[in-house]
């Protein structure tokens, strides 16, 4: 089952990764709560994912990742039948 989102807008976000200046143009929806960085954007930024070194290359910057504590929650439930 696909789930459609709504999307509220549209806008360019600024950011710094390392220090350096970067943007990214997104869309907005209130069923999203993080950036997500498309196959756009990674091809116009020249990233390599280095899954075992656990970094990312951003126009020839490596970058550390690092795991973060997963948080429980529900965002939304989806019923089909009246219950």
């Amino acid at each position: 089952m696909l789930s459609k989102l709504e999307v509220l807008g549209a806008t360019r976000l600024h950011f710094e990764i390392i220090g350096r200046k970067m943007f990214a143009d997104v869309l907005v929806s209130d069923g999203v709560d993080e950036l997500f960085l498309g196959y756009d954007w990674l091809v116009q930024n020249n990233c390599e994912w280095l899954f075992s070194a656990r970094r990312v290359v951003i126009n020839g910057v490596s970058v550390q990742l690092h795991t973060r504590s997963a948080k429980s929650a529900v965002r939304r439930i989806y019923v089909h039948e009246s219950i």
